[in-house]
């Protein structure tokens, strides 16, 4: 997702879970949370997977506002 007003990305989508595209969940992850491996030219977030497992996410066919913030909070407390 783009922020139009200052022209950098505010955060981007990830899938997670599901099988064959079904029952997979989605999340708004902000931009800043995932780091750059420049030896294999990707992005990666460190999450544990059993916390994208618990972490409420969203479904392809409800995608919140997107003027709103609704992020997965990567607080590991």
């Amino acid at each position: 997702m783009l922020n139009v007003q200052y022209g950098k990305i505010e955060c981007i989508i990830i899938e997670f879970g599901g099988f064959m595209g079904l029952g997979e969940k989605l999340f708004a992850v902000p931009f800043t949370a995932l780091q750059l491996n420049r030896h294999k030219q990707d992005f990666v977030l460190d999450v544990d997977k059993s916390f994208l497992e618990k972490a409420p996410g969203f479904d392809k066919d409800h995608w919140p506002e997107t003027n709103g913030h609704y992020f997965v909070s990567l607080d590991k407390d």
